[in-house]
């Protein structure tokens, strides 16, 4: 019977432990291809990001170099850039409906406001999403909640693209946050 027992929970403990490592290896891969797969379909517009760490075992990711275009209808130029996004998570909190995140930071986000034929690209995209998942879910049904210990977000710029009317962009600085 302890045997049994033993070799159960050895069993048990090496799945674990080659699903840990199999997250490890191909977690990153797994991420970029969900952005890539369906990120930009749900915002109408593409999304491109030039690296990604992702560590399961520490609760930890970042992305870097994120570019989000603009939706169809507006300029060539990105609606929003971020140099990187920095995430630290309790990992166990991602199975329950408290999600922990114990730090993000962003650096270097610039978000450029556009006025076009159909209103601003930033609202465009935002209907982009709440058409792609339904008004009821975009209105947050989910019982998922979640506390975040730290949030920072460093050297923030607000661009107005003022080409379609005939104004040249104006920048913005906006203050660091913690």
């Amino acid at each position: 019977m302890k045997r049994g027992l033993v070799i159960g929970v050895v069993f048990v403990v090496l799945v674990l432990a080659g699903g840990v490592f199999w997250l490890s290896v191909h977690g990153s891969t797994l991420i970029r291809d969900a952005v890539h797969d369906h990120g930009s379909p749900v915002l109408g517009a593409e999304i491109r990001f030039a690296g990604l760490e992702f560590s399961p075992l520490a609760g930890t990711a970042a992305i870097e170099g994120i570019e989000i275009g603009n939706p169809e209808g507006f300029s060539d130029a990105d609606a929003a850039r971020v140099a990187r996004v920095a995430l630290a998570v309790d990992p166990l909190s991602l199975f329950s409906d408290r999600v922990h995140i114990r730090d993000l930071t962003i650096s270097e986000p610039e978000l450029r406001v556009e006025p076009g034929a159909e209103g601003l690209n930033l609202d465009r995209l935002r209907r982009n999403v709440a058409a792609f998942v339904g008004e009821d879910t975009a209105a947050g049904s989910s019982d998922t909640h979640l506390r975040i210990d730290r949030l920072a977000i460093r050297d923030a710029r607000l661009v107005v693209g003022g080409g379609a009317i005939g104004f040249s962009d104006q920048a913005l600085a906006v203050p660091d946050l913690t």
